[in-house]
């Protein structure tokens, strides 16, 4: 990736200073200020929503030794090794299990985000985790390790890398924005019952006539996932492999998370557009995963043993609105049981009833909502190209190997 007459430095050298937030695990409290771990980072976001208060005291111990601020780098350190985050704003949180890049200056930051974030360098971070029992890459290893330093053109190398993350940023905040409107719409028709001519009926001890509980297995049937092995996913070629990190937390499809699989499958297990998904596996003990649902994407694939296919009798784009946002996902969590890893037996929830409105105010909320569906997907979709985009000049620009401004970058 990069030429060998380039100046090499270690991260020590590059930033100011190169920390790590605190490996304890302080307690969760009800007001506070916010705690960040590995897994609240994924593709250059934080979510915010996922994490859990500690007390200020809790929070100042921490900042003493790890304060995060403007323009420094964030980076998963255990699990998943490798997730980055670039601070954009004046930060009010601490860190857990994050290794802190001192830097203070907005491309540098970018610089050091686009660096470790090419494919070269998330795979050798893999394998260096990989090595470890815990899958995890060490404070000293990370000092030491060496990167290109700023020349010349590496500002407008930057400048070209970071106009894509803008549409890709903007992107983002179109899906937010369709995803709230699609949640708001749902709690006002199936939640506070304010649904059009909610006024001109009389509820039954509070529910709307025509709407009834019906048990879990009178609406959904559902097909398991295949179980793979580790030969079998170490492919380059194969069916897409829709996997538990695939499913975000609480609900949502991720799309990085797809892996390739050369094995045997069944028809029921394969997947496509629209098809409803749930996970039936937890590795938190929040139960981030375990019942929460997805939509398929317009991406064929086999889903793997973590994961249920369900079909149902109502509309795919209602019962995935009905699980997310109508709480049932997170009712139907606590059936999950285990110590470490979270299993939930789809027969243990055939019998738990779920409020189902009417066929013609499902259809009529279908008819609004589906189309939203379909423009997050339009926009997920401009992302993967924009993505894919950006990653391959990534290497090219950062060599020096491509043209930029008209000019053979040296």
């Amino acid at each position: 990736m990069v030429s060998s007459m380039k100046k090499m430095i270690t991260l020590s050298e590059y930033c100011s200073s190169v920390r790590d937030g605190t490996h304890d695990s302080p307690k969760q409290v009800d007001s506070g200020k916010l705690l960040i771990t590995s897994k609240h980072i994924n593709n250059g976001t934080i979510d915010f929503s996922s994490a859990y208060m500690i007390s200020n005291d809790d929070f100042n111990k921490i900042n003493k030794r790890s304060k995060v601020d403007k323009w420094d780098l964030l980076m998963s350190m255990i699990g998943t090794v490798g997730r980055l985050y670039v601070v954009k704003d004046n930060p009010d949180y601490a860190i857990k299990n994050l290794a802190l890049f001192k830097i203070g200056d907005e491309w540098r930051a970018k610089y050091l985000y686009y660096y470790l974030g090419s494919q070269p360098v998330q795979d050798y971070f893999d394998a260096v985790a990989n090595g470890t029992s815990q899958h995890f890459v060490g404070l000293g290893y990370l000092r030491k390790f060496r990167i290109p330093d700023w020349e010349g053109h590496t500002l407008t190398v930057i400048r070209i890398l970071n106009n894509y993350d803008q549409l890709i940023e903007n992107n983002n905040k179109r899906i937010k924005l369709l995803e709230d409107m699609a949640e708001s719409l749902y709690k006002e028709w199936f939640v506070r019952f304010r649904f059009p001519g909610y006024d001109e009926v009389k509820n039954n001890n509070g529910i709307p006539p025509v709407w009834n509980y019906i048990k879990f297995s009178e609406i959904y049937d559902y097909s398991r996932g295949v179980s793979y092995s580790t030969e079998e996913i170490e492919c380059l070629e194969g069916k897409n492999l829709i996997n538990l990190k695939n499913i975000l937390s609480y609900g949502g499809f991720r799309r990085d998370g797809i892996k390739k699989y050369d094995g045997k499958y069944k028809n029921n297990q394969v997947v496509k557009c629209k098809d409803l998904i749930m996970g039936v596996t937890d590795m938190t003990q929040e139960r981030r995963t375990v019942g929460a649902v997805a939509l398929v994407p317009n991406i064929n694939g086999i889903i793997s043993a973590d994961l249920i296919k369900l079909r149902s009798k109502i509309n795919n784009v209602f019962s995935y609105c009905l699980f997310k946002y109508g709480f049932y996902s997170k009712m139907i969590s606590q059936f999950g049981n285990g110590a470490n890893v979270i299993h939930l037996k789809p027969t243990s929830i055939k019998n738990q009833k779920i409020l189902i409105p009417s066929d013609d105010l499902i259809n009529s909320f279908v008819k609004i909502v589906e189309p939203t569906i379909d423009e997050i997907e339009k926009l997920n979709s401009q992302n993967d190209i924009l993505i894919q985009h950006r990653d391959s000049l990534l290497p090219r620009l950062m060599s020096g190997k491509l043209s930029v401004e008209g000019k053979e970058v040296i």
